[in-house]
């Protein structure tokens, strides 16, 4: 099937915004996916570039790495090639995430990568900002389109989980943000829960036989459902949080599970 592309832009730090833009207009216009040349299609690409690059790809419905000139991150100096391989290997332990929540966007008529005006229509906030989004329904993606590794960020009302330091950040405000060149700007929405598989060379390399689940806790009582894909069949998970008790309650399914709870979360695990 024919997928939607950002065009062939150039190397350069200048073109990083505007390619998330159209994105992200296309999405308001009712495209669930589309992509880009990471790294730029035609011209030399920058090591840093390469690198920030490669992350925004990474939060994107298809990733591809494509142009004329060198592209392969092997060609490139040994921390250059190693951030790469660090997010592209975070792309495949996400592969039960971004399979959900595709088929989701699917269901819903919703884009991948959603503009957070989608989600958050009341906050007036929101209305123009093009250059943060979240990818599916549970992580906000802010990246660095410099070389100043720095940033202003918005997080709308509610907690959100760092991915990185897995501490909770109050929203309704703008941050500042610093992200060194081997981190991009990301945090889970309260009450997510992120499935997570194996590092893999490719998809279904292997069969899985354990998924890790990421749980940003609620503050207070709530409830989360997600369906969780694992090669021919998915399972449930219940997230429930009451009285500051939290649950996850997991459906039958062959693979072995574990919960990791951000913000020192203790969490009671039970198999169906």
């Amino acid at each position: 099937y024919p997928l939607h592309w950002g065009g062939d832009n150039s190397p350069q730090w200048s073109n990083l915004v505007p390619q998330i833009t159209g994105g992200l207009s296309f999405g308001l216009s009712g495209f669930q996916f589309w992509s880009q040349d990471i790294g730029g299609f035609l011209g030399h690409t920058g090591d840093a570039m390469l690198v920030r690059w490669m992350q925004i790809g990474m939060f994107i419905s298809h990733c591809r790495i494509h142009g004329g000139g060198d592209r392969e991150v092997y060609k490139f100096p040994p921390d250059v090639m190693r951030h790469c391989r660090d997010f592209i290997q975070l792309r495949y332990r996400l592969m039960p995430y971004v399979y959900g929540q595709a088929a989701k966007c699917l269901r819903l008529s919703l884009p991948m990568l959603r503009a957070l005006v989608i989600d958050h229509q009341h906050d007036p906030s929101t209305w123009r900002i093009d250059d943060q989004w979240l990818f599916g329904d549970d992580l906000l993606v802010a990246p660095i389109f410099d070389v100043s590794d720095r940033r202003r960020a918005y997080l709308p009302a509610g907690r959100w989980v760092d991915w990185w330091t897995r501490a909770g950040v109050l929203g309704g405000r703008w941050i500042d943000v610093h992200a060194p060149i081997d981190r991009i700007p990301l945090w889970i929405r309260e009450g997510a829960v992120v499935p997570l598989g194996p590092v893999l060379p490719y998809v279904d390399a292997r069969p899985t036989t354990a998924i890790e689940l990421v749980l940003a806790p609620f503050t207070g009582d709530g409830e989360t459902v997600v369906q969780v894909p694992v090669h021919d069949h998915e399972f449930t998970v219940t997230y429930r949080a009451i009285a500051g008790r939290h649950v996850v309650d997991v459906g039958p399914t062959p693979v072995a599970v574990a919960v990791i709870a951000a913000c020192g979360a203790t969490v009671e695990l039970r198999r169906g």
